[in-house]
């Protein structure tokens, strides 16, 4: 007897988010079957499996009945932002499963049940340079209070690894404290694995020497491990 395909999971359905295998179809000699699948708009019907692999059912007809379907085009971006994160975080088969769901990285309910939801919560998305960023918490789940536009720059700055250092009562990662007092990062660095006080490490200036050697010196020393 030939298997059926699974499509749970699978992201070429349009607007729907496919949620389960429901069983084959008598008819069909067990090579189709029905899936429950959410629409963007939050309905949720069968579908059968022909229709979704042949792209005949892209909706549940609430984008024909929307303008033509501007409301959800204009929120196509957010959307297929929002589809991409719950499938990282709970489809097993995702290309980058491993680093979120299977680190336990989940989305909230709220978010996962309603597309509309997550747009509320999160807004339209700034421009381009912007994506979806766990934060304060690196490590923590998709939910409202741990979410938020961020550039590239700003995920960076919110990495595990990031080093943070305090002066003045303002803590701030290396890398910033870099931009703010024109001392370069490579430096900042240097004098913290020559154990120099933070205050010294800030307010001295660098001295003017052969551009080439002292960088590469000070690059290679930057990668030496930092000892407290």
């Amino acid at each position: 007897m030939e298997k059926i395909e699974d499509l749970t999971g699978w992201d070429g359905a349009g607007k729907w988010t496919i949620l389960e295998k429901l069983g084959a179809l008598p008819d069909k000699s067990n090579r189709a079957c029905y899936y429950l699948c959410r629409c963007i708009c939050g309905k949720e019907v069968k579908v059968r499996s022909e229709s979704l692999k042949n792209g005949r059912s892209t909706s549940c007809g609430c984008v024909r009945k929307t303008a033509g379907g501007a409301s959800y085009n204009e929120k196509k971006v957010e959307y297929n932002t929002w589809r991409g994160m719950i499938s990282r975080c709970h489809n097993k088969n995702h290309t980058h499963y491993e680093f979120y769901g299977a680190k336990g990285i989940v989305v909230c309910d709220e978010w996962r049940n309603s597309f509309e939801k997550f747009y509320e919560d999160m807004g339209p998305r700034p421009s381009s340079k912007y994506s979806l960023d766990r934060y304060p918490k690196s490590d923590g789940n998709y939910q409202p209070d741990n979410t938020r536009w961020a550039t590239a720059k700003e995920q960076a700055l919110n990495k595990n690894k990031t080093l943070y250092l305090t002066y003045k009562g303002e803590t701030k990662a290396v890398k910033e404290w870099a931009d703010i007092t024109g001392i370069s990062y490579s430096v900042i660095r240097h004098r913290l694995h020559k154990q120099w006080p933070m205050e010294e490490i800030f307010e001295t200036k660098s001295k003017k020497t052969s551009k080439s050697k002292t960088d590469k010196l000070l690059e290679k020393i930057a990668t030496l491990p930092l000892i407290y």
